[in-house]
């Protein structure tokens, strides 16, 4: 029995750490593309990027840590452990597909 838990508790890890993966990715190249783009000073556009960034950058308390703003473009990196944090509170629907 204690078998076959810690069998589903390692799948149930595999399928946490793809689904983290995954979403990092995306969230990654939505950095990406932001910091990379040109926008028109005072437009619409920049407001929703900065906001976008402020999005992105904000912590649990609601702060924003600039320094993470000023990375280079890494495309493709695996995932960063600074977000290790957040991944306690991760909930796993067996039933999602990604």
């Amino acid at each position: 029995d204690l078998t076959r838990q810690v069998a589903e508790a390692k799948v149930m890890i595999e399928t946490a750490e793809k689904e983290r993966d995954f979403y990092f990715t995306k969230l990654r190249e939505i950095e990406v593309f932001i910091q990379q783009s040109e926008f028109v000073a005072g437009s619409e556009l920049e407001g929703m990027a900065k906001h976008i960034q402020a999005i992105l950058y904000s912590t649990e308390d609601g702060a924003v840590d600039e320094a993470d703003g000023e990375q280079p473009g890494l495309q493709g990196e695996p995932y960063a452990e600074q977000a290790v944090g957040h991944m306690e509170q991760l909930h796993v629907d067996e039933e999602e597909t990604f």
